[in-house]
C-alpha cells in the first residue's frame, strides 16, 4: 500500500464527489427548495456509512440508517445485494 490517495479511495467517494458537484452547481436552486448544505452532508454521511456526527443520545435508534449503503459493522449492505443480483444475472445462474 502506498501513500497515494488512490490507494485509499473507496467507490463511495465517487458518489460523495458527485453530490458535492451537484450542490456546487445548483446551490441557488437547492436553497429555494428549503434544503441546505446540512441535508447534503447527511446524505453523504449515509453513503459513507459514517454515523459519527449524527448518531448520539436520542438519535441512537437511527444508527441502522448508516448501515444501508455502506455497512461498516458487518459489510452486508445494499451494494452487496446489488452485486449479487448483477452477478447472478450475468453468470446465468437461476436465483429462484
Amino acid at each position: 500500500m502506498t501513500d497515494s490517495p488512490v490507494a485509499v479511495w473507496e467507490h463511495e467517494d465517487a458518489s460523495v464527489m458527485l453530490i458535492d458537484h451537484m450542490y456546487d452547481k445548483m446551490e441557488e436552486q437547492i436553497l429555494k427548495t428549503g434544503l441546505d448544505k446540512k441535508d447534503f452532508n447527511l446524505v453523504k454521511a449515509l453513503i459513507k456509512g459514517d454515523s459519527s456526527q449524527y448518531v448520539r443520545g436520542e438519535n441512537s435508534d437511527k444508527a441502522f440508517l448508516f448501515d444501508i449503503v455502506a455497512n461498516k459493522r458487518n459489510s452486508f449492505d445494499i451494494d452487496k445485494l446489488d452485486y449479487l443480483n448483477r452477478d447472478l444475472k450475468h453468470t446465468n445462474i437461476n436465483s429462484s
